[in-house]
């Protein structure tokens, strides 16, 4: 199906201004949740926020389940360039996409250019930095655009890419929205953007709010020491570090056990066993032979992808975040809303967040030991969790409550209608 909505997928009667908002992803996670308090923070008597998904998954589902109009178009393609996802061309799979998505640029662009002259928008917003041939639609239109970086771009091979991400932010939006500090000056610096951090819900993740439940869900015991992972099997996130280190702090804390979510159902098919038997196996293979070989099955619990955040988070004594690369992390902001202790990488956007040994502790991307040794010592001094997790509150409520940040991205919007009238 080209296109689907929850309410209606073509262009309607309404004296509401409408606002396009773009979204690149499939899943659930951070932007789609940002955006979606965004959306609903509209004033409804105003303005008529029209959702465009490229892809009809989970992500789309949420914005229907929520009663915003929500429309599927797949003939708009991304183009990755970040390090959460890029395209190296030195292997063949990321040669192919790197053609497949340069082939369908300006296709995506008129897709775009499409929507935006069918539904008339007073101001177009992408959700992401992947977004650029919907950017170069809404200049063609000559519409107001919001441009909302949420990734740290990939420096690539030569630069070439990085180059022209930076050419087209400083040159095709009206406003530049950084999620963190470190985003904004690997990309533009200070020359255009500004800065909005993403919000939480206290209401959600509420720091009473009682891990017990989930503890006996998972078979957990109340004495056990639980570290928390909210990132399944994802290179970049440093799940195979953690699993390291997990295996040699468990020596010292014999009550550790660690909840993996996330996790992806293990791949089958005879395409699998050739690869084996030929001595190469996946990401997430790797880490569960590990676990196997280790004898860690009653200590890393591997949970699939589940939307019960906060209770994983009550339940858990400390929240890690091991990334190899710059991350600006949910999932630690999340902890801190929790007064949850964190450790994390120190790597950009997460060391915005992260003042060692103050709002939580940062250790070398990559480091084995020091994360092993980390854990170690914050799950083995109840004051020093307690005096992080505390500061970490503190901090989330000044930095992350939702109707502050709310206000200033409708300021930006506000000051880009105003101009246009």
């Amino acid at each position: 199906m080209a296109a689907m909505s929850n309410l209606d997928s073509q262009p309607r009667s309404d004296a509401r201004q409408t606002i396009l908002y773009i979204h690149h992803g499939w899943g659930l996670g951070g932007a789609p949740v940002s955006l979606l308090q965004l959306a609903q923070a509209l004033d409804p008597v105003h303005y008529r926020p029209v959702i465009i998904c490229l892809q009809n998954g989970s992500a789309a589902q949420l914005f229907r389940e929520q009663r915003l109009e929500t429309v599927v178009c797949p003939q708009i393609q991304s183009f990755a360039h970040t390090t959460g996802g890029w395209y190296p061309l030195h292997t063949p799979r990321g040669l192919w996409q790197f053609i497949r998505h340069t082939v369908a640029f300006l296709p995506s662009a008129r897709r775009t250019l499409a929507l935006i002259q069918q539904y008339q928008p007073v101001l177009v917003h992408l959700n992401s930095l992947s977004l650029a041939p919907s950017a170069l639609a809404a200049h063609w239109a000559r519409t107001p655009l919001v441009w909302h970086v949420r990734e740290i771009v990939h420096p690539g091979h030569l630069g070439i890419r990085w180059q022209v991400f930076t050419w087209m932010l400083e040159r095709l939006p009206d406003e530049v929205i950084y999620i963190c500090r470190d985003g904004q000056e690997r990309l533009t610096g200070r020359r255009k953007g500004v800065v909005v951090y993403n919000s939480v819900d206290f209401r959600e993740f509420d720091r009473n709010l009682s891990g017990h439940p989930l503890r006996q869900e998972l078979g957990l015991d109340p004495t056990d020491r639980v570290v928390l992972h909210l990132g399944g099997f994802r290179p970049i996130k440093g799940t195979w570090e953690l699993v390291q280190a997990i295996a040699r702090a468990r020596h010292q804390v014999p009550n550790l056990r660690c909840i993996i979510a996330g996790c992806p159902p293990e791949r089958e098919g005879w395409w699998v066993s050739l690869a084996n038997r030929l001595g190469y196996y996946g990401y997430g293979q790797r880490i569960r032979r590990f676990i196997q070989e280790q004898g860690l099955e009653q200590t890393i619990l591997l949970q699939p992808f589940r939307s019960d955040v906060p209770r994983l988070i009550a339940a858990a004594d400390l929240l890690v975040f091991p990334s190899l690369t710059p991350h600006f992390a949910r999932p630690v902001m999340e902890a801190g809303a929790m007064a949850k202790p964190v450790i994390a990488s120190h790597v950009g956007g997460v060391n915005e967040i992260v003042e060692d040994n103050v709002t939580g502790r940062l250790v070398p991307p990559g480091d084995v030991e020091a994360l092993a040794a980390a854990i170690v010592q914050v799950l083995s001094d109840a004051s020093c969790a307690a005096r992080l997790g505390e500061a970490a509150f503190r901090q989330a409520r000044r930095l992350f409550d939702a109707r502050e940040n709310l206000r200033l991205m409708l300021e930006v919007y506000e000051c880009l209608l105003d101009e246009r009238l």
